[in-house]
């Protein structure tokens, strides 16, 4: 049975590490449960990574509390060793990410149905299907 298995950094941000087809490096993402979509990330992040961008932008609540306007895409990924096209929000008002740092958030929608176990202790992280 597939199975993603991340680590917790030293800031205590659970991170999993999304395969990107074709052979393209992958994309270290932060967990967020307080994000209901499937991926976000900055605009930067989206040309690298040539997500398919609509010509559709939604109004989003940020963890700040501040109201966005982000633009709606598309990302192919593997996840739990399945193709999967991902929605992906893009915001232009995200500063790209440092080298090695996250560079998205993964959110509830891409997790439902999975189980998702956090041990903060052992800092590891992991996603499952469902049996």
């Amino acid at each position: 049975m597939a199975k993603l298995i991340g680590s917790i950094d030293e800031l205590g941000r659970p991170l999993l590490r999304l395969s990107l087809p074709g052979g393209r490096d992958d994309l270290l993402a932060i967990v967020a449960t307080g994000f209901n979509g499937q991926l976000m990330m900055s605009m930067s992040v989206a040309r690298s990574l040539q997500v398919q961008l609509e010509d559709l932008l939604v109004k989003v609540e940020l963890g700040t509390g501040a109201m966005e306007d982000v633009y709606v895409g598309h990302l192919d990924i593997v996840w739990l060793d399945r193709p999967v096209r991902a929605r992906t929000l893009v915001s232009e008002g995200w500063p790209a990410p440092k080298p090695d740092a996250p560079a998205a958030l993964i959110g509830t929608r891409l997790l439902r149905p999975h189980l998702l176990t956090i041990d903060f202790d052992a800092d590891t992280v992991e996603v499952e299907p469902q049996a």
